[in-house]
């Protein structure tokens, strides 16, 4: 898996390099983040993003991004003594993930859209305080993102994207799982909020 990232990062390094302008930076958010088919609604689970990206502008209006950041998916539920609900549950999904991101700039703002992949670093899952050492973790995942992007100051962004699963989080399916596209299974979904800085720039 490590040789397969490094490859990826290898091949947008070249591809930017060879644009005639291209930016860089550094991002950093929260993700709040659910799983279609645990049973437990609600984007209750935050969890850290950092990363780097890079982008191009190749026409006035539309750019491409690259990014690779880390980020913790899962979902929470908390018990409730006062409803007598004593259930809690704990899913944390640390993942590598790298998208690549189509965006259409309007002014002082940008709508974003693209696939990206996510590679599992490690996982943890818990039931009432009780560690399960679930195994079945798929090793990578596709999404798709859509966002939007402003511009708050020079150098300076908010982005606020959402981030849903293709494919299935486990690799195997049980009772209770949802269907989505063409598979079956359980799936993250993320509300990424993430402030960006652009330190560097290269070309005219």
């Amino acid at each position: 898996m490590k040789q397969l990232i490094l490859s990826l990062i290898f091949i947008f390094i070249v591809g930017f390099g060879f644009a005639q302008k291209f930016n860089g930076g550094a991002m950093i958010g929260i993700a709040p983040s659910q799983v279609a088919g645990d049973k437990y609604s609600g984007f209750n689970k935050a969890g850290p993003l950092a990363g780097v990206f890079v982008n191009f502008q190749p026409v006035k209006h539309s750019s491409l991004q690259m990014e690779l950041y880390y980020v913790q998916k899962g979902s929470r539920k908390n018990a409730n003594a006062v409803e007598q609900d004593y259930e809690s549950y704990l899913l944390r999904l640390n993942y590598v993930e790298m998208p690549l991101l189509y965006k259409l700039h309007i002014g002082w703002f940008a709508i974003e859209a693209g696939p990206s992949i996510a590679f599992l670093m490690s996982g943890y899952e818990e039931r009432n305080g009780e560690d399960i050492k679930a195994d079945d973790f798929a090793t990578a995942t596709f999404q798709l993102n859509f966002g939007v992007v402003f511009t708050i100051a020079q150098n300076w962004k908010i982005d606020i994207r959402t981030n849903n699963s293709l494919t299935n989080l486990r690799n195997q399916t049980y009772t209770g799982h949802v269907s989505r596209f063409w598979t079956h299974g359980q799936f993250n979904d993320v509300l990424q909020i993430t402030f960006a800085y652009q330190f560097f720039h290269f070309g005219k």
